[in-house]
């Protein structure tokens, strides 16, 4: 088996602005949000994206969808659903979820037009995700909640009546778990 020290692997430029946060779905590709900060460290407002890649035994990265948009501000973190249908990103900007379908092919498809398949609440800004047993739940600093939806079948989130805290963690928490 070959091995390659860290410093060797290849390294790639992101398809699209600010790289944050990546999973691979269930096929093997990479799925990718790009905040889009500008030089003033910054958000760009509505200018957040996605991207979807794969990489060549020798670590190239070949793009399949280069930056399609979330409609929303400051992408953060993603979570693919196990079955790798469906990927999330967080918009903590916009206090938003924007939910993508992966195509076959991994090409990457918004499920809404406005870009919010799930609304946390403005000045949430929600962080992380994590997905268990058919629900995501996202933590935000803002209100240092948790989030909780049901991820229906066409990749839809209906909000829980009763799957939302606000105030139960300190502003400090930055990841989630859920199993």
């Amino acid at each position: 088996m070959e091995t390659r020290a860290f410093a060797e692997a290849p390294v790639g430029a992101s398809p699209g602005p600010t790289p944050f946060g990546a999973e691979l779905d269930a096929g093997g590709r990479y799925i990718l949000s790009q905040g889009n900060i500008g030089p003033n460290r910054a958000a760009v407002p509505d200018g957040s994206t996605a991207a979807s890649l794969t990489f060549t035994s020798a670590g190239a990265a070949n793009v399949i969808t280069g930056a399609a948009p979330t409609t929303e501000t400051a992408a953060c973190w993603v979570q693919v659903t196990p079955d790798g249908r469906h990927a999330y990103t967080t918009n903590t900007g916009s206090g938003t979820i924007t939910g993508f379908a992966i195509g076959t092919d991994g090409m990457l498809t918004r499920l809404t037009a406005d870009g919010r398949t799930g609304v946390t609440g403005t000045g949430t800004q929600p962080l992380d995700m994590a997905y268990a047993d058919g629900y995501l739940y996202a933590v935000t600093a803002g209100d240092g909640g948790i989030h909780g939806f049901h991820v229906e079948s066409d990749g839809s989130l209906t909000p829980l009546a009763t799957g939302s805290v606000a105030g139960a963690l300190p502003v400090s928490v930055t990841g989630l778990a859920a199993f």
